[in-house]
């Protein structure tokens, strides 16, 4: 018999478990007999706790896990023992219970997100399905404002950074921007323009001449951006044959001439991507952003998963292009320290708005926004004193029902009572060139 009862510890004494799994027994039956693969196992989980199961593969963690969400499928079955969540006997509930109890009380993480997720259903509809499947809502309640009433400006020869925790709506904008957007995403207001060009008013054969030769983009991950079964020679000579009226020669020899651009020698010419380092693959993905010579480049997390080495090497080979080639840039991360360092000007989101926005060195020096300040004050310094690093408590809102006026309101400890949590601030210039949305802000100004 396995025992392994979880003690209250100091911090816990006055609490009651919200989950205890007594003597439960999981048996599976075969043609040689029945597997007992969970034998008499008892534990608690705490309130706020996190309880780590581990163990070989095949002892039994996977299955307590379909065994607590009543989801295991013959031929296993529970053959005794009891799990309670709160006041709730699990075993007991029946399909319709069960459904309320799934994802509202208890959801899963499982295993593999490729067999997790329907291959032949956007992610979109799969989360909608799993909203509706518990919630009395409306297709259109189902979905989110990822990004809401968001404006902003860039200069010829700009780098203008976009900042934000993951899911903010950065990446939505740049999708948007190029006209990338898949269903069940859709713009649904406002207005791009491009110099004279209305992004939103141009047709499929316009925006095939706008993309690349107007605006390019270097997608998050090289490896996803590529295709493995091609050569990275033609991948860049597809590019350039799609959009000028080249011979198949003229295309490889530019494509030869970009490579070396970005610094690969043009002998890796016929490589395929998996025969490529990371940060070589990402200098391909520059190099097919440069074919047309853009005025505008999105750099879409450019040197996510790279080491930090090769992230310098990337940023810095891309700041010598731009000087050489002139074109403005969006620069999209989460990594604010990187952005200051890259950006002239900084833009920071929050739960789909831009909440502030100044020079990259007032952000740094002088952020105004209360996140702006949590989000500084999460990197570490490599000079001066050591610091303890300070998160930001709580999680972004829902965006299915975000909360009424600031969003951030419910994670900022300097909330104003009755102001905050009813009137939506407006994004306005505090100081000269930097503007934030804070009603904070909005009161020291009129003091």
């Amino acid at each position: 018999m396995v025992q392994a009862t979880l003690q209250p510890n100091t911090v816990q004494d006055a609490t009651e478990p919200l989950l205890r799994v007594r003597d439960l027994e999981v048996e599976y039956r075969t043609k040689r007999g029945v597997v007992r693969a969970v034998d008499h196992v008892s534990f608690d989980i705490y309130p706020n706790e996190v309880f780590g199961l581990a163990g070989e593969s095949g002892c039994g963690k996977s299955t307590i896990a379909h065994a607590i969400l009543r989801l295991l499928k013959p031929p296993a079955y529970i053959a005794g023992g009891s799990i309670m969540f709160g006041d709730t006997d699990v075993l007991a509930l029946n399909e319709q219970q069960l459904s309320g109890f799934r994802w509202k009380q208890v959801s899963i993480v499982f295993q593999s997100a490729m067999n997790a997720l329907n291959p032949v259903l956007t992610i979109g509809t799969q989360i909608m399905d799993a909203i509706q499947a518990h919630l009395p809502v409306s297709k259109q309640e189902a979905r989110d404002r990822a990004v809401d009433h968001v404006s902003f400006d860039i200069y010829p020869n700009e780098v203008f950074g976009l900042a934000g925790e993951s899911g903010c709506g950065k990446s939505t904008i740049a999708h948007a921007i190029l006209r990338l957007l898949k269903p069940p995403a859709y713009i649904a207001g406002g207005s791009i323009m491009f110099g004279d060009t209305d992004v939103l008013a141009l047709n499929e054969q316009q925006l095939s001449g706008f993309r690349w030769k107007q605006v390019s983009i270097v997608f998050q991950s090289a490896m996803n951006a590529l295709n493995p079964v091609l050569t990275i020679g033609t991948q860049i000579m597809d590019a350039i044959q799609a959009h000028l009226p080249v011979s198949k020669q003229e295309a490889r020899d530019r494509a030869v001439e970009l490579l070396q651009l970005v610094g690969i020698d043009p002998s890796r010419i016929n490589s395929y991507p998996h025969q490529l380092s990371g940060g070589m693959r990402q200098r391909v993905v520059i190099a097919i952003a440069l074919t047309l010579n853009p005025q505008m480049i999105v750099l879409d997390e450019p040197t996510t998963a790279l080491d930090v080495v090769v992230q310098k090497q990337i940023m810095d080979e891309i700041r010598e292009l731009r000087k050489k080639f002139g074109f403005s840039i969006l620069f999209i991360s989460h990594d604010l320290s990187l952005m200051v360092e890259f950006s002239d000007r900084v833009g920071i989101m929050y739960a789909g708005e831009l909440v502030e926005v100044a020079p990259s060195q007032e952000v740094f020096n002088h952020p105004q926004h209360p996140y702006t300040v949590k989000l500084m004050n999460s990197f570490p310094t490599i000079t001066g004193e050591r610091q303890e690093l300070l998160g930001i408590p709580g999680s972004p809102p829902d965006l299915i029902s975000p909360p009424p006026g600031c969003r951030f309101h419910p994670r900022c400890d300097v909330a104003i009572a009755g102001i905050c949590q009813t009137i939506r601030p407006q994004l306005i210039e505090h100081t000269p060139n930097h503007r934030a949305a804070c009603h904070l802000l909005d009161q020291e100004s009129r003091s």
